[in-house]
């Protein structure tokens, strides 16, 4: 950081003066929530509108303000969260990473000195609510999510904070459906599709594992991957094992039952597989073609991993060549799994099955210097295998990774939208 970001920084807490040392831990003074989140989203968004035209997506936006991309996105993803406070403010950085953005943009030349004086009036007042809300942005949040009312005029007990409830939940759907999953993986590698239906298509290799699944003896068998193109060399001759990536599964492997309904090829574990201890199972490489969505002049690559069995952990990467992320913009959000099928497109046609809950995938940057993971010991080299099964060399692609603690089941947690030339030819469809 440098020494003039340090110096706005404490310029704001001195402002502040015996505020800071006296922060308030009485009742969370929503209405100032409100205005507070509502203020950063509409001065952030009108600094963000002055930057040149090229430079308002996140990752031209970085190498304009000479800051790193995942703060970029933050801010940016924070100018477009919806809802109230505790899902705005959550999804801002701090005010240390705000000031940043804000002197890195006065070196603009063509930004104007309004909406940056108006941005950082807006800091000042987040921090003066920090400093009244516990000292901490994490404590005002916390304050946020217990403060919820549950029927529009009292509050909801703090036990019934999101991360706790979805901890609940977790638990709740393990005792009800009699499984459950330590790490569920999902793992993508995105190619230039070989026969493009659109100017920026892509095809897509897949893997999916579960790290830790547990099941009792009357729970039902888990579907390994549905919906699975039919007919393809590469998955091999219908038979045990089809599915599974075999190195990687505990053994010994269970069976895996092959059935092909309407074209597509659905992996079911035998029902009568007796196993008492936790297995690792993995199952792909999955092909699918041409899987991205085209709609008024953006493309959008949904890539959510499904949530089917109770998770404690979903890791989920993408990896993307980089000339298509030159433009991405990553938008990370919970969709569920309905009626009207899997989430494609633009996320805005599926505003219905969209729940409120800030999310934030980090940069994994290029190759896989950073493919490891806590969650699976053996993370790096899955990623190298996916890559060995999608026929690309790692360090021409950039990665992309979600990872949630409790996910919710039945949702998709991850999309990825950018432009394209207004000339190209689009293709205007959902899939279905």
């Amino acid at each position: 950081m440098s020494l003039s970001v340090k110096t706005l920084n404490a310029g704001i807490l001195l402002d502040l003066g015996h505020k800071v040392a006296h922060a308030s831990e009485g009742p969370i003074d929503r209405p100032w929530c409100e205005r507070v989140a509502q203020r950063l989203r509409g001065e952030f968004g009108n600094l963000i509108a002055a930057f040149p035209p090229h430079a308002q997506r996140a990752t031209a936006m970085a190498r304009l303000l000479g800051l790193q991309v995942p703060l970029c996105h933050r801010i940016l993803s924070g100018t477009l969260a919806s809802g109230g406070a505790a899902p705005v403010l959550g999804t801002f950085p701090g005010t240390t990473g705000l000031s940043m953005f804000v002197h890195a943009a006065k070196r603009i030349q063509s930004v104007p000195p309004a909406p940056i004086e108006r941005a950082e009036a807006a800091i000042k007042e987040f921090a003066e609510l920090i400093a009244h809300s516990g000292g901490s942005q994490r404590r005002l949040l916390d304050a946020l999510n217990q403060a919820q009312p549950t029927d529009g005029k009292h509050p909801g007990p703090a036990g019934l904070r999101l991360d706790n409830a979805r901890r609940l939940a977790f638990e709740a759907a393990v005792t009800q459906i009699g499984c459950s999953t330590e790490q569920l993986i999902g793992l993508r590698v995105y190619t230039p599709a070989a026969t493009p239906t659109c100017p920026v298509d892509l095809d897509v290799t897949a893997l999916v594992g579960r790290v830790g699944f547990k099941r009792t003896s009357e729970a039902m068998p888990f579907v390994l991957y549905h919906a699975a193109s039919a007919g393809k060399p590469s998955d091999g001759p219908a038979g045990p094992h089809t599915f599974l990536i075999e190195d990687f599964c505990t053994q010994p492997l269970p069976n895996v039952l092959i059935e092909q309904r309407n074209d597509k090829r659905i992996g079911i574990v035998d029902a009568n597989f007796e196993h008492t201890e936790a297995v690792d199972i993995f199952a792909g490489p999955f092909f699918h073609n041409s899987v991205v969505t085209v709609s008024n002049g953006r493309a959008y690559l949904n890539c959510g991993t499904l949530l089917s069995t109770p998770t404690r952990n979903l890791l989920t990467d993408v990896y993307v060549p980089r000339a298509w992320a030159a433009e991405l913009n990553c938008t990370a959000a919970i969709y569920r799994d309905g009626p009207l099928g899997g989430l494609n497109g633009p996320p805005a046609q599926r505003w219905f099955d969209r729940l409120p809950i800030p999310l934030l995938p980090s940069l994994l940057g290029p190759g896989l210097a950073n493919a490891h993971s806590d969650l699976h010991a053996r993370h790096e080299e899955l990623t190298a295998k996916a890559f060995q099964f999608a026929r690309a060399d790692p360090a021409d692609y950039v990665g992309f990774r979600l990872a949630v603690a409790h996910p919710i089941l039945q949702t998709h947690y991850l999309c990825f939208e950018r432009s394209i030339e207004p000339q190209a030819q689009t293709r205007d469809q959902t899939k279905a």
